[in-house]
């Protein structure tokens, strides 16, 4: 495949609002590895949430916005479900500079 077969698909940002991920969530607490962690995580993110004392650090290592993340991170800050972000250069380059550069210069930063 050539650069431009690559590229011909853009990333597209994932809309977690569009979407009930509650219940695959709690059947992953009777799985194994990765997928049992998840559900572990689940259920200590609400937790979190219905703390009011306890703040919540979303920390963002590398260029995950490019590999469709930014409505996710962008979501979580709108409906306060993070309290401070925390990331990386390649985070924030990704986000802020390619992002403001326009779409075409976004989508070949991220192939």
């Amino acid at each position: 495949m050539k650069k431009k077969d690559y590229l011909k698909n853009p990333i597209q940002h994932i809309d977690i609002t569009s979407f009930d991920a509650t219940a695959i969530t709690r059947a992953m607490r009777g799985m194994s590895f990765t997928a049992r962690d998840l559900a572990v995580a689940a259920d200590i993110y609400n937790r979190m949430l219905m703390d009011k004392k306890c703040a919540v650090i979303l920390t963002i290592a590398g260029s995950t916005s490019a590999a469709g993340c930014m409505k996710i991170y962008a979501d979580l800050i709108k409906y306060n479900m993070v309290d401070v972000v925390i990331a990386t250069g390649a985070a924030i380059v990704d986000m802020d500079f390619f992002e403001a550069l326009g779409s075409s210069i976004t989508r070949e930063v991220r192939m």
